[in-house]
This record gives C-alpha cells, sequence and structure tokens, in this order.
C-alpha cells in the first residue's frame, strides 16, 4: 500500500516533465516506435522459429495452445503484441498512416495464432473502431469521398467473411483446419466461467474475508501473490494460479480496498484529461487515446493488465496511454509561465 502511495506521487512529478497532452516530445515518439520496431523482429522471428507449428494449424496436425515464441506461456506473448496495436494507433495520432495500420493487421494475425481469446477480441475491436473514426472523421469536409471508403471498407469485409465462409463450405482442408484452429482455441473457450477466471476471483475475495484488515491494506505487493498461490492450491487440489488474472482484483489483492481507491481516483483524472481535450475540440486525440484506454482497461478484466505498478509493461503502458491525456488537466501550468514571459517581453 506504501508503495501505490508513493507511485501516485512519482506520478505527479512525472505530469511535470511531459509537454501538455500530445506524444510531442521525440524521445517519447521513438520509444513508442522501438517498442513497435521491436515486437514487429520479434514476430517475425517467432514466424521462423514456430514455422512447423504454423503450417500444422493448416494441416489440422497441431496440439499445442498457441504460439508463444520464446515466453513461458502464449497468453502473456499475445497481450506483448497487443500493446504493440495501441502502440501503433498512437503513432497514427497525427494522421492516417498506412504503414502502421499495415503493422496493426499483421499483429492481429499473429495474436489469432496465438490463440489468446481476450487479445483477439480487443485487438480486434481496437483496429474497427480506429479504422471507423478515420473514415467518419471526412464526412466533415469529404462526405462523398467518406461515403464510398465506408463502403468498401464493409464491402472488402463482407467479402472476406464471404469467401472464408465459402471456402469451408467447399471443405478447402486450408481454410477447414485453420477454423477448427480458432473454434477450439478462441470461440469455444468456456464463456460461462471464463476459463475459470470467476472461481479464482472468487477465492481471492474469500482470502481476503478471512482477517478484515487484509481486505482493508492487502496482503503487500510482493507478497500478495505467493500468498494467494498457495491458498488457491490448497483450494483447488493442488493447481496454482500464477495471478488473479484481473487487474482489479489483482490490485485489491496486492493493495485491498485502500489501495483500489486509490486506483479507480487515479483513474478517473484520465476522464478529466478526455473531458478537457473534447472541451478543447481535440477529438482525435482524445477518441484515439480513449480507444486504445478503454481496451486496455477492458482487457485488464481478464488478464493482470495494470497501470501504475512497479514493471516494465505498466510504466510503458502508464507513459505511452495515460499520462499525456492526464496532463490535459494540467495544462494550466503549462500556459501560465508563458502568459508572464509574454508580459515581462511587452515594451513599455
Amino acid at each position: 500500500t506504501l508503495q501505490i502511495i508513493a507511485w501516485c506521487a512519482v506520478l505527479y512529478g512525472i505530469l511535470f516533465v511531459f509537454d501538455r497532452y500530445s506524444i510531442s516530445r521525440k524521445w517519447l515518439k521513438w520509444l513508442t516506435f522501438a517498442y513497435v520496431l521491436g515486437v514487429f523482429a520479434c514476430t517475425l522471428t517467432d514466424t521462423v522459429m514456430e514455422f512447423k507449428d504454423i503450417t500444422a494449424i493448416f494441416t489440422n496436425a497441431y496440439t499445442g495452445s498457441g504460439l508463444s515464441f520464446i515466453i513461458y506461456n502464449s497468453n502473456v506473448w499475445a497481450n506483448i503484441i497487443l500493446v504493440a496495436v495501441f502502440s501503433c494507433i498512437i503513432l497514427s495520432i497525427k494522421k492516417f498512416n498506412p504503414f502502421y495500420y499495415a503493422l496493426m493487421v499483421h499483429f492481429f494475425v499473429m495474436i489469432v495464432f496465438a490463440s489468446c481469446t481476450t487479445a483477439v477480441y480487443i485487438s480486434a475491436i481496437a483496429i474497427i473502431a480506429y479504422t471507423l473514426y478515420e473514415i467518419f472523421s471526412k464526412f466533415v469536409d469529404r462526405k462523398r469521398y467518406a461515403a464510398r471508403l465506408l463502403f468498401v471498407y464493409f464491402s472488402v469485409l463482407l467479402f472476406l467473411f464471404g469467401f472464408f465462409t465459402m471456402m469451408i463450405n467447399l471443405n478447402v482442408p486450408i481454410f477447414v483446419n485453420l477454423w477448427s484452429f480458432m473454434n477450439t482455441h478462441i470461440f469455444k473457450k468456456d464463456y460461462s466461467t471464463l476459463t475459470s477466471r470467476t472461481g479464482i476471483w472468487a477465492s481471492v475475495f474469500h482470502l481476503l474475508c478471512e482477517r478484515p484488515i487484509d481486505l482493508i491494506f492487502g496482503l503487500g505487493y510482493k507478497t500478495g501473490n505467493a500468498i494467494f498461490t498457495r491458498y488457491f492450491a490448497l483450494q483447488s487440489g493442488g493447481f496454482e494460479a500464477r495471478s488473479a488474472h484481473n487487474g482489479i482484483v489483482e490490485i485489491t489483492l496486492r493493495h485491498g480496498l485502500f489501495g483500489l481507491l486509490l486506483y479507480v481516483s487515479l483513474l478517473s483524472t484520465f476522464i478529466v484529461g478526455i473531458v478537457k481535450l473534447l472541451k478543447n475540440k481535440r477529438y482525435r486525440v482524445a477518441y484515439i487515446y480513449g480507444i486504445c484506454f478503454l481496451d486496455i482497461l477492458a482487457h485488464s478484466v481478464t488478464e493482470s493488465t495494470m497501470f501504475f505498478v512497479p514493471n516494465i509493461e505498466a510504466t510503458y503502458l502508464t507513459m505511452i496511454f495515460f499520462l499525456p491525456v492526464v496532463n490535459a488537466s494540467k495544462e494550466k501550468y503549462f500556459i501560465e509561465p508563458n502568459k508572464d514571459l509574454q508580459k515581462q517581453n511587452t515594451p513599455l
């Protein structure tokens, strides 16, 4: 709990380092680009490393659970690629960029091969939401052109869906085997319990409720997962859950309701930033950051993706997707000094 309080102070200090609410700092933009480039290089390497597994998917000889690169879990690998999708969207914040859009599609295909159900849905929603915004934004001054783009976009989607369905009905092996893989590893998951996640969440709260003080302040950042892993193993007959598979639940496990309240209050500052952007008519910035943030938050419901925790992934997410928008609510700190300087330089 003390760690999350200290982290709040650190974040507040970083607010003054960033340049308002966009990624105008060159080093921050290059950091985003480096992440995308790095993940892209890893996906190409993964294609070579697991090429036999990829071909096995199309020949119905695959027996694994999805591509995992060099990481111990395919879900973790899919989450890393998912953040690259969001990063591509942020890199297109000024205008539509075909290069980054092509990378988004590439990353989506790799997420499908990794077979992480949550990441597949979230990435699809993010790409579609971004695409529709790019099209509808053109209705302001180029209505006919935008209408044609919208027609072409949905026509292409319908064609691809119809073509894929037709190939399956014609029993074309490649398409049938690909659909079998997707149906087994993505669409036929246990949605009633979210692949046993609801049981994990219930166990977290049973553990915390055994001692009221744990429910209020949590079990600690380092000890929370270790204590819960042992507790859940005893309850489930030996199965050890590595995490709570829910960012909000995990915050509660580590920091209790007190830490959760701090976390939610920090997230509310993002909403204030979005409202500020809308008032200033920065609609594109507000929408792009908004869809990325909401998708990451939705992803946190089934995975342990979190802001404000001291690890590399969370620090990157905070810097790229959170702090620039929060700075919108602190804009006065940048404007007022400029006004003072202007007054000093004005001749008497």
